[in-house]
């Protein structure tokens, strides 16, 4: 699992730019924060493999503002499925060489 947040030096092995990285096993559990914040606007996390991964998005008492308002209500984790785009051609009918 790869994690980007704004601009680092780091490249991943498709060529793009990440924060940091995560090895994790089936069915693990793991709560990102951009790195050395507890904040995660603007995060992108993705896996180069395919893997799925599924997300929730709250407030996190640990972590949330406490008093007048400190309100953090979360938002929905939408997902933005890579499309898988093929092209393929097929000569219907051959013109004759010109001389």
């Amino acid at each position: 699992m790869w994690l980007y947040h704004g601009t680092t030096p780091l490249t991943d092995p498709a060529g793009n730019k990440y924060s940091t990285n995560f090895i994790l096993t089936a069915l693990q559990s793991k709560t990102i924060y951009v790195p050395g914040t507890n904040d995660q606007t603007g995060m992108k996390v993705y896996t180069l493999d395919g893997t799925l991964l599924s997300v929730a998005w709250g407030e996190d008492p640990a972590h949330a503002p406490s008093g007048n308002p400190g309100l953090d209500l979360g938002t929905p984790v939408l997902p933005f499925p890579t499309p898988r785009v093929f092209k393929s051609s097929t000569i219907l009918t051959d013109a004759p060489r010109r001389v």
